[in-house]
């Protein structure tokens, strides 16, 4: 398993064959997969993944690691849930981005 990741850019050709595979052999499988509707859900559900994955490679490539930012997006989730409902949408968002603003920056101590 180590000489895998050894030579990972050699190999990250055989993974991107092993999903364009899986995509096209999905589509043959299911009629409705490659709709609109399902591809417009797909990019719904991974839209905040994408945003801290690249959040993540600034960290990262700046040489440091930060493992709290899946507690701290769900802390901020149920913050921003709790506001909503507590006063609309409007304090949702601040609540949240006041949230995220007092743990980044306990965090950055």
């Amino acid at each position: 398993m180590g000489g895998f990741f050894t030579n990972w850019r050699q190999n990250i050709i055989y993974i991107g064959f092993v999903l364009i595979f899986v995509i096209f052999a999905l589509t043959l499988s299911q009629k409705g997969f490659l709709n609109p509707t399902n591809l417009l859900n797909i990019i719904r559900q991974t839209a905040m993944t994408a945003v801290m994955a690249v959040a993540m490679t600034f960290v990262l490539a700046s040489g440091e690691i930060d493992l709290s930012i899946g507690a701290v997006a769900g802390l901020t989730t149920v913050t921003v849930a709790m506001a909503i409902a507590a006063a609309g949408p409007v304090a949702g968002v601040l609540a949240g981005i006041a949230t995220g603003i007092a743990v980044g920056s306990f965090n950055g101590f």
